[in-house]
């Protein structure tokens, strides 16, 4: 029915009037639900794959990444950041190889089969991170 709005999530428009633009929301929901969602995990698993025929390094990978996603460069403190993201999650799949497997069995095709498993999901889960910035999921 065209007079019924859908369930208002995450701040997004009223659909009873018209919006030009989105607001920015604070909602800590939000940032749960982008993180645990299956669509942005597979996202994030095949952005790397794809980035990674690019790339040989995972900093190179890492930087064709944040350019899919924001369409520019990454700044030299963004690199930082991002490189320490990476290296934290590699130090937690460096401790626990049986959760990088599951990271990447996840979905269809298992990509935890050949290559390193733990540096692929690390490299998943900072480029799941990147996914859910500000800017990537608001680009004002």
């Amino acid at each position: 029915r065209r007079i019924s709005a859908p369930p208002m999530l995450f701040d997004s428009a009223k659909r009873e009037t018209c919006e030009v633009g989105t607001s920015r929301t604070n909602s800590p929901l939000h940032a749960l639900a982008i993180l645990n969602d299956p669509i942005y995990t597979a996202a994030a698993r095949h952005l790397v794959l794809k980035c990674g025929a690019i790339g040989r390094t995972s900093e190179q990978i890492l930087i064709r990444v944040f350019q899919a996603i924001n369409a520019r460069s990454p700044s030299e403190e963004d690199l930082q950041i991002i490189l320490g993201m990476y290296q934290n999650s590699l130090t937690h799949f460096e401790k626990d190889t049986d959760a990088a497997r599951d990271l990447l069995d996840f979905g269809a095709p298992s990509l935890s089969e050949g290559g390193d498993t733990v540096i692929h999901a690390a490299l998943t889960t900072t480029t799941l991170s990147l996914l859910n910035t500000d800017e990537a999921l608001s680009k004002e």
